[in-house]
């Protein structure tokens, strides 16, 4: 048992020098914190699309077009929880491309899953389009995000009454990007458009 626990923990040592042990975050990760995951989104491909955020083709043919809120929409606060929709050239329909696809496990895989437990295992990556929705909230230095494989999304309870909230227009800005196997492909972007959506909620 002895021999097998030091076997597990310099196999961690050696593999974090190569790529990071399960608890090491990126050096770059974002100030304001994870967004909320939606659909089959995980934190590992948000780290691949913030790692890319900057390089994002800006007013590309493969942007999405947000289909709500229209442009200058005006919610009513009273309301239920508006659902915001856009499409989207990247996806195909296809329900392969916004699932996880669970890898084979390799000898190496079932050493880590047996020294750090089910608490630290990472989910299977993402093979897909994938979006990442910006709020910029007047008064707030952080923007509400939201990380979905989803063409939709509606706020929850916390987030619309954040929303209710602002004192003037908000902004909605969403990045794209076409993902295998958490890894943004060669033509896969990442997207934007050429301008964001502003509304308000009154």
């Amino acid at each position: 048992m002895v021999r097998r626990n030091a076997l597990i923990v310099v196999m961690c040592v050696c593999l974090g020098s190569l790529a990071g042990c399960p608890d090491d975050k990126p050096d770059d990760e974002d100030a304001c914190g994870e967004p909320t995951y939606a659909g089959a989104a995980t934190d590992e491909a948000w780290r691949v699309v913030l790692d890319a955020y900057d390089r994002a083709e800006v007013g590309a043919a493969d942007a999405v077009t947000i289909t709500s809120p229209a442009p200058g929409e005006v919610f009513d606060k009273s309301a239920d929880a508006p659902q915001f929709t856009w499409t989207s050239p990247l996806d195909d329909d296809s329900a392969q491309r916004a699932t996880p696809r669970v890898p084979a496990l390799s000898l190496m895989d079932l050493a880590f899953d047996i020294g750090i437990g089910e608490a630290h295992a990472h989910l299977p990556p993402i093979s897909g389009d994938i979006y990442y929705v910006e709020l910029a909230i007047p008064g707030r230095a952080c923007p509400l995000t939201v990380l979905t494989t989803n063409l939709r999304y509606t706020l929850d309870a916390d987030q619309w009454a954040l929303v209710k909230a602002a004192s003037g227009p908000i902004t909605m800005t969403i990045t794209s990007a076409y993902l295998s196997e958490n890894r943004i492909t060669s033509d896969g972007g990442p997207f934007r458009p050429a301008a964001a959506t502003t509304f308000e909620v009154e």
